[in-house]
């Protein structure tokens, strides 16, 4: 999970970054394994999770919220063109899971 002094800093220092926060509300990826290697056994990948928009919000930090995968571009656009620290929050629950793609297939080196 996001650690709140990563914000503390971009917003004390500035910093022109686009922090990008796709929120399932949980661990995804564990989700993804349990599902497909332990018959779908869901143990500790739910969190209670804020809202990191009005996280961002409360520091100063200008936040934006994507619904729906057609405004990813458009939003991502707006936010690099701020030029200031943004929060984007992808809310995973109105786009759909993320599918477990397995482990790497062959070595790279």
């Amino acid at each position: 999970m996001l650690g709140i002094g990563e914000l503390a800093t971009m917003a004390q220092e500035q910093l022109p970054i686009v922090l990008i926060i796709m929120n399932d509300k949980g661990y995804g990826v564990m989700r993804g394994i349990q599902e497909k290697y332990f018959s779908d056994r869901q143990y500790y990948n739910e969190l209670l999770t804020p809202s990191f928009s009005q996280l961002a919000q409360s520091m100063g930090i200008t936040a934006l919220t994507i619904t729906k995968t057609s405004d990813f571009k458009s939003t991502l656009q707006q936010a690099i063109a701020l030029k200031q620290p943004v929060v984007v929050e992808v809310l995973m629950d109105n786009i759909g899971k993320m599918n477990f793609s397995g482990p790497p297939q062959k070595k790279l080196f």
